[in-house]
């Protein structure tokens, strides 16, 4: 009774925090890419752009499932279309803006670095160009997603829906499969890909990037 009690509050909670949540950061994430959009002169505008752009499609993706599942209608991401694209598109995004912060602080690094590179390597075609690429590269890494997720209607045989329980996630996506042959995969070592491409990565290189930055204007304003 006393679990019950907790997880009826912790989805209340939910209920009234996540629609603040979802409607001020989707509506601060478009306020900030209509001004950066005729912000157009640097790249540095350009890479904030789409990080606001992904960040926008991150908080929707996610919030608004957690949204649904924590009504009382319990609204689950099922079907093999809807799984497959939420599921990419959420991981996908998730990535990108880590990465378009890569691309951010790389950006800026070159300005001080070689500054006699700044004029061919800060500008906004070639901060379109590494986005490209970025937006290119990534997605082809997580295509996998695509491929191997499934819903319940891919089951042709319901009885065996036991022996093929392993889903994407047990709590946001219970209605969500993995292919049998994608689980070990998924579970083993996309969880530690997964933690490197968002996390541990990008946080080594902006680091390293800000470091050096730092140094740089340091030792330049020193007299």
């Amino acid at each position: 009774m006393n679990c019950s009690l907790k997880g009826e509050t912790a989805r209340q909670i939910e209920w009234h925090t996540y629609p603040f949540l979802l409607g001020l950061g989707t509506v601060g994430n478009i306020l900030s890419i209509i001004v950066l959009i005729r912000m157009r002169q640097h790249s540095v505008y350009r890479y904030l752009t789409f990080m606001a752009i992904a960040d926008t499609i991150v908080l929707n993706l996610g919030l608004l499932r957690e949204l649904l599942l924590s009504s009382s209608f319990h609204v689950h991401i099922q079907g093999t279309l809807l799984c497959k694209l939420h599921v990419f598109f959420f991981y996908n995004t998730l990535h990108l803006s880590s990465w378009f912060r890569c691309c951010l602080n790389l950006d800026r690094y070159v300005a001080v670095k070689f500054p006699i590179y700044t004029s061919k390597w800060c500008r906004t075609r070639q901060a379109s160009i590494n986005s490209t690429i970025v937006f290119t590269v990534v997605s082809l890494c997580n295509i996998h997603l695509f491929i191997f997720v499934q819903g319940d209607d891919h089951i042709k045989n319901l009885n065996d829906l036991n022996s093929i329980r392993s889903t994407v996630n047990p709590f946001q996506y219970q209605r969500c499969y993995l292919h049998p042959s994608y689980v070990h995969f998924f579970e083993q070592i996309y969880t530690w890909i997964d933690m490197f491409l968002v996390t541990i990565i990008p946080f080594i290189f902006i680091i390293l990037c800000n470091l050096t930055v730092v140094n740089r204007v340091f030792l330049t304003s020193t007299p």
